[in-house]
């Protein structure tokens, strides 16, 4: 099983490389030289069009990244599971479950690969502008470093963001899925009907989680007039971290059902309801 998908996640990101790869380059080439770009000299009516035209451009491209990624994921599953390829990949010796595990571990790393590739388009722009540079950089991370020591209860709650900010992306791809998968059941207008699942989906669960989200609200009441009567910071941060500790915990809970269910939407979908175009 392990093998199988091992080989579906590489033949996965072979399918989507180059396209993505395009995209990262494209934006990091912009953003060296929209940077060099800021470096010319003012007042030049000539230098001043290149400039302008290199940040529009730049920001549109790196709009487009994060939006072309999304799109590309969601044409690559739908081709590939609920189009006319999807009888061969039906009829591979893998079981649903690994296409599904597969897809969502590939395009995992490429969102996450489109975030760092903004970051460092973005510090590499910033450089340009001279709003950063080098030494700037090394006392912030001191600084930071500084707090944190003085604070370790603020590794925990960044700590807390990351795996939430993990969980969330996992989330979002598996309820694209499930709404792509759900679409099929609209006969011919299957875009329509997946457009329509997503919001439903994201409607239905909204309200749910606003419900579950209130049930902490009490013992939160409590901690804000605790929070009122702390004299010193420390115990602020730690009345502060116990509230943060409840909130994270329940989130954490709620995306993870919500995985499991988006899951179970999926396979049920491809497997007892498949109906190719």
């Amino acid at each position: 099983g392990v093998q199988m998908l091992k080989k579906l996640i590489k033949h996965e990101f072979k399918a989507t490389a180059k396209t993505m790869g395009l995209l990262f380059g494209a934006v990091l080439l912009l953003s060296v030289l929209t940077s060099i770009s800021l470096k010319l000299p003012e007042g030049n009516k000539f230098f001043d069009t290149i400039k302008a035209v290199l940040i529009a451009v730049y920001v549109v491209v790196m709009f487009g990244m994060m939006f072309a990624g999304i799109l590309l994921l969601i044409f690559r599953f739908y081709n590939n599971m609920l189009k006319d390829q999807g009888y061969l990949t039906h009829t591979l010796p893998v079981k649903m479950w690994q296409h599904i595990v597969a897809k969502v571990i590939t395009y995992f790393v490429w969102i996450v690969a489109a975030v760092v590739v903004a970051v460092v388009s973005l510090g590499i722009f910033l450089m340009g502008t001279g709003v950063v540079n080098f030494s700037q950089i090394g006392e912030v991370m001191s600084e930071i470093g500084a707090s944190l020591e003085q604070y370790p209860q603020i590794i925990t709650i960044l700590l807390w963001i990351l795996v939430l900010g993990i969980v969330q992306i996992f989330a979002n791809i598996l309820c694209l899925f499930a709404s792509m998968s759900m679409g099929q059941l609209f006969g011919k207008h299957r875009v329509a009907g997946s457009v329509a699942s997503y919001i439903g989906l994201n409607y239905i669960i909204g309200i749910f989680t606003s419900f579950i989200m209130y049930l902490p609200m009490n013992s939160f009441e409590g901690q804000i007039n605790a929070l009122d009567e702390a004299t010193n910071i420390p115990d602020m941060i730690q009345i502060f971290q116990n509230m943060l500790n409840g909130f994270f915990a329940i989130t954490l809970v709620v995306d993870i059902v919500l995985i499991a269910l988006y899951f179970g939407i999926t396979h049920f979908m491809l497997t007892r309801k498949l109906n190719l175009e």
